[in-house]
C-alpha cells in the first residue's frame, strides 16, 4: 500500500494526478492516472461549441418552436397503456 508521500512522488507528466485504488481484499492496489485538462483546451472546446451553436441557431430555434407547438397527449396515452 502506498502512502501519500509515495503517491506524490509518482509523476507521469505535468497536470496529472495519481490515485490509489484497492482491488478488493486481495492485497493488491492499482495506481490510476487522472489527466487534468489544460484551461486552453477547455476554452477551445467551449468556443467550438459556441461557434457550432451560432451556426446552427436557426435549426435549434425551429426545433424549440416545433416542440412547443407539438401535442404530446397521444404520447402520454401510449405511455400509460404500457
Amino acid at each position: 500500500m502506498l502512502n501519500s508521500t509515495q503517491l506524490g512522488d509518482i509523476t507521469f507528466g505535468p497536470g496529472e494526478v495519481t490515485d490509489e485504488l484497492a482491488l478488493g481484499n486481495t492485497g493488491y492496489y492499482e495506481v490510476g492516472v487522472n489527466a487534468v485538462p489544460e484551461p486552453n483546451t477547455v476554452f477551445g472546446a467551449l468556443g467550438l461549441i459556441g461557434a457550432i451553436g451560432y451556426r446552427e441557431r436557426r435549426r435549434i430555434l425551429r426545433l424549440i418552436r416545433s416542440l412547443k407547438k407539438a401535442d404530446f397527449t397521444g404520447v402520454s396515452l401510449l405511455v400509460r397503456q404500457l
